[in-house]
């Protein structure tokens, strides 16, 4: 679910304005009205004025791959997502509990560029003239129109691959706590990605590698006080890690012990060219009669979600406590109280003052980015790394918020 919807009209090339529909507020449409009404662009727009954490670490998950399988600016996408941190450092939007997302993320990364990947057949990103297709931008025409403007359906794919056989897909990436395994069939983004990439790239699209990478940090195994490597089944590692701690006890296999010789082969058994412990990637297709038929669920949504006299009441479930950002405000509302003071604390309206400012425009120079030398080993990462960073330029602000940032210190 999307919390921070942008604008309900972007503008085409030619400078025409056009009505834009997404994934992330149809799903949020179907989940609960009222919650849709107060923040999305079609309606009040309403955005939270703290960053999500989850929303935030995905999308640094996400551009740290980007640049990883596209121009590799940063080298590693350990210090690529060191970067995308510094930025929102520099523009103050790092959000509460970034500090312990860090390590996190570093050691998520590191374990997926410097051993899950290299044992791995890898997918090769698609260039189009030119351009690696990553973070692809693009809006597909509905053929509707709104008050004048055209209806058109905004989406981003995360990478389009190549396989061996030169066919097209569509890499997407996904961090969750576990992974989940039951929803492919029925999972509305999958689906929305293959419809626009057929019609973006007019040739046929394979289908969506889906990758998912578990919200933990591998580690090597645990040497234990007689110096012999941990057996012990629940620690966080796996089959490439072991064998790396293995040789750097041993020197090589024919020495290691036979029960760390077995733990090692039952690790190896679990793992497949696709998935670990830790990562996980699925291919998922769809058939044309699906694309179709995606189409045509997707104007029947738009002719109700563009309605003028649309009813907005709300969908109250006990999922509400923990997916539902304005529970309060909500309970406040059905019980007649001060709901729009409950509001004021977690938004903020848009106004032409409040748009956000890019991180990307204040990525640090590759140079000053330093990875840690224990992101490699994912233990006891280095935070102190952060305020080292090159600092060459603050950001401009104006004397008024100079002024509030002032009152607030």
């Amino acid at each position: 679910m999307a919390l921070a919807m942008e604008t309900s009209k972007a503008v085409s090339a030619d400078g025409e304005e056009l009505v834009v529909i997404r994934t992330s507020d149809r799903l949020l449409f179907k989940r609960c009205r009222r919650l849709w009404g107060w923040m999305s662009h079609l309606q009040m727009g309403l955005s939270l004025r703290e960053d999500v954490i989850y929303f935030w670490f995905g999308s640094g998950i996400h551009f740290a791959l980007e640049d990883f399988h596209g121009v590799n600016l940063y080298g590693h996408p350990g210090k690529a997502f060191l970067a995308f941190v510094e930025a929102h450092r520099r523009i103050g939007k790092l959000p509460t509990d970034w500090e312990e997302h860090v390590p996190l993320g570093l050691g998520m990364l590191s374990y997926y560029a410097d051993f899950w990947l290299p044992t791995r057949e890898s997918l090769r990103t698609f260039v189009l003239n030119s351009i690696p297709q990553l973070e692809v931008h693009g809006y597909i025409d509905l053929g509707l129109v709104h008050e004048g403007h055209r209806v058109v359906y905004g989406f981003t794919l995360d990478r389009m691959v190549v396989d061996e056989g030169n066919q097209l897909w569509i890499a997407e990436y996904k961090t969750a706590k576990a992974f989940r395994l039951l929803h492919y069939d029925t999972d509305e983004q999958v689906t929305a990605y293959m419809w626009a990439a057929h019609r973006l790239y007019k040739r046929d699209v394979a289908g969506v590698w889906y990758y998912q990478f578990k919200k933990v940090v591998p580690s090597l195994p645990k040497i234990l006080a007689s110096g012999a490597i941990s057996t012990d089944p629940k620690q966080q590692t796996s089959a490439a890690l072991y064998r790396k701690a293995l040789l750097d006890v041993y020197g090589g296999l024919d020495m290691v012990p036979v029960k760390n010789v077995k733990f090692l082969n039952e690790l190896v058994v679990e793992e497949t060219e696709d998935q670990d412990r830790f990562i996980r990637r699925e291919s998922i297709e769809r058939n044309q009669k699906q694309l179709d038929n995606f189409e045509v669920r997707v104007k029947m949504e738009v002719e109700d979600m563009l309605r003028s006299d649309l009813p907005l009441y709300p969908n109250q479930t006990k999922d509400c406590s923990w997916s539902c950002p304005l529970q309060h405000a909500c309970i406040a509302l059905e019980c007649g109280a001060d709901y729009e003071t409950e509001l004021d604390v977690m938004v903020q309206h848009p106004t032409a003052d409040n748009k956000e400012l890019s991180w990307r425009k204040h990525l640090p120079k590759p140079k000053s980015i330093v990875l840690p030398p224990e992101a490699q080993l994912y233990q006891d990462l280095i935070l102190e790394v952060l305020p080292k960073l090159e600092d060459p330029w603050e950001p401009q602000i104006s004397p008024e918020e100079a002024f509030l940032q002032e009152l607030r210190s």
